[in-house]
């Protein structure tokens, strides 16, 4: 039985078969290059996790060039460069299904979750609604300042402590090596 994984995690591997809608199919390109004459179009597909872009080349251009819209893959080729980053081909060894809607794999709970969220930002929302919103905002970023301000007096303290221990002991202004080691000690007693 074949596996498939998301498109998200596939392009994440730069490995795996895949179940994807087509989205658009780009104009024809062509040239001659060292092997000869090539012809090329690049399709957007997408699934419930990510839309990516796969290049078809010479005679792959009808496979995926027709009405279908939903697709099985198996074996694709999966490659990265420096300029072009993660790129996918059908490659020699793969095999193509027709798909339907309902065989695209369901989207994860968290992505889920997150999209709720956001179309919840988005809807019209009351002045009293806005006002909530707002003074919640403002509560959790006053939290995290709180505990930014209160770690920033601690790592402040830590080092005058560390700076008039290390003159005592050496009875000159220390090398701000050794303070950050005698901080780490006093972090760690």
């Amino acid at each position: 039985m074949t596996t498939y994984i998301p498109l998200a995690q596939a392009i994440q591997n730069q490995k795996g078969n895949i179940i994807f809608e087509v989205v658009s199919i780009g104009k024809l390109n062509g040239g001659t290059g060292n092997n000869g004459d090539w012809t090329n179009k690049v399709a957007t597909i997408k699934d419930n996790s990510a839309e990516f872009k796969i290049t078809l080349w010479n005679t792959d251009i009808n496979e995926i060039d027709n009405d279908k819209k939903f697709f099985k893959l198996e074996n694709p080729f999966w490659t990265h460069n420096e300029k072009y980053g993660v790129q996918l081909t059908l490659g020699k060894f793969y095999k193509l299904h027709d798909a339907t809607k309902e065989d695209l794999i369901p989207r994860q709970d968290g992505f889920a979750e997150a999209e709720t969220k956001t179309a919840e930002l988005k809807a019209p929302q009351s002045d009293e609604q806005q006002k909530a919103n707002l003074t919640k905002a403002e509560s959790i970023l006053g939290d995290h300042l709180k505990k930014y301000d209160d770690k920033i007096k601690v790592t402040w303290a830590l080092e005058q402590v560390a700076i008039d221990r290390l003159i005592m002991l050496d009875g000159k202004v220390p090398d701000p090596a050794k303070v950050g080691m005698y901080i780490k000690l006093l972090n760690d007693a």
